[in-house]
């Protein structure tokens, strides 16, 4: 009431008004929209999606990552740095950003599972 205008708020019946079935139709906007995500779910949308970081010090593999650049001049220097104690060519020193993969959810498909987006990552060259 308090965001209503002057004019508005001296009609004692206006609250009245206003909050007659408003549990009602409330109670329905929450229903139908549950109702529409449950659709969604079950019948749009065939994928389960999920949010992944590529482990430190495992093998690059181009399937799933992407090299972040960083530069040419960045990458030697930082493969000169770490090369002697942390890992071999294709170690995976950071991930950068993650990726995005995508598995059937329904259970009439069969198990597979896309790579939506590579995760970036900074490896040793």
């Amino acid at each position: 009431m308090a965001m209503l205008p002057l004019s508005v708020t001296q009609d004692d019946t206006l609250g009245q008004r206003l909050f007659d079935g408003f549990e009602d139709r409330a109670t329905k906007i929450v229903l139908d929209a549950i109702k529409l995500q449950d659709t969604m779910q079950q019948v749009y949308i065939s994928h389960d999606y999920s949010f992944f970081f590529p482990p430190i010090k495992h093998q690059f593999s181009a399937d799933n990552m992407e090299i972040f650049d960083l530069g040419a001049d960045i990458m030697n220097k930082l493969a000169t740095a770490v090369s002697n104690t942390t890992g071999s060519h294709g170690t995976v020193l950071l991930p950068a950003i993650p990726g995005l993969r995508a598995s059937r959810g329904a259970p009439n498909f069969s198990g597979t599972e896309i790579v939506v987006k590579k995760a970036s990552v900074i490896a040793l060259p």
